[in-house]
């Protein structure tokens, strides 16, 4: 090659080492999405430092322990040192003898039963009424209230605390007892001369009170009274 043709290439070569030479550049210095941020010791980092929010971090809170729950120890009754005796005497080996019933005085309704021992009985009242229910047990319901009398004309005093009175219809059934108003049983010592009174009350239908039995023993084993007649 000659010299002039050397200098004719010289040109384009540095004109195609120079524009290479921006391409080169140009990629190396780009920025995409996917770079790197910034260093936080530069200008650009420092900025975006200054301006970002802070995020809150949750902090625990502490909270009071709750007092322990006492536990309930089930309260277990001593042992008994010694035998401790009924009430009334006695023991669950002892034989109680069987009492025979006492004779039976029967009258009708309206007359006074005198019976052997000096002890007289009577029926003072027979009042056809409604029980209501007050207290729990009790049924509300057509009922009669017997007013019972007692005289003692002996020279001791009776008790009358098991006094036992029942009543029941021409076919033998029985009335149901109940405790509602006015009902008042039998109490306490009755000494000689004196008299008490007692009421008792029993629930039956109105059509069943024909031909009533009201049976009135005021100590077991003793005499007691028969009254025969209707309640109306």
């Amino acid at each position: 090659m000659s010299h002039f043709g050397a200098n004719r290439l010289a040109p384009v070569a540095l004109t195609v080492l120079v524009a290479f030479s921006a391409v080169l550049f140009s990629g190396c210095t780009s920025t995409t999405a996917a770079d790197p941020a910034p260093l936080a010791g530069s200008s650009a980092g420092a900025s975006a430092a200054s301006t970002a929010v802070p995020t809150a971090v949750p902090t625990a809170v502490p909270t009071a322990a709750s007092p322990a729950q006492p536990v309930a120890t089930p309260s277990v009754a001593p042992g008994r040192s010694k035998p401790v005796p009924a009430p009334s005497g006695g023991s669950i080996l002892q034989k109680v003898p069987a009492v025979s019933p006492g004779p039976v005085t029967k009258v009708e309704l309206n007359k006074t039963a005198a019976l052997p021992d000096k002890v007289s009985i009577t029926v003072s009242k027979a009042e056809a009424l409604e029980t209501k229910a007050t207290t729990p047990g009790e049924i509300a319901g057509p009922a009669v209230a017997m007013f019972v009398s007692i005289r003692n004309g002996s020279l001791k005093s009776i008790s009358v605390d098991s006094a036992i009175v029942t009543l029941s219809n021409a076919s033998g059934v029985l009335g149901q007892p109940t405790t509602s108003d006015p009902y008042l049983p039998f109490s306490g010592e009755l000494a000689p001369g004196a008299s008490t009174q007692g009421v008792y009350v029993f629930l039956i239908p109105t059509n069943a009170r024909t031909g009533l039995s009201l049976s009135v023993e005021y100590a077991a084993g003793q005499a007691s009274a028969q009254f025969v007649g209707s309640v109306s």
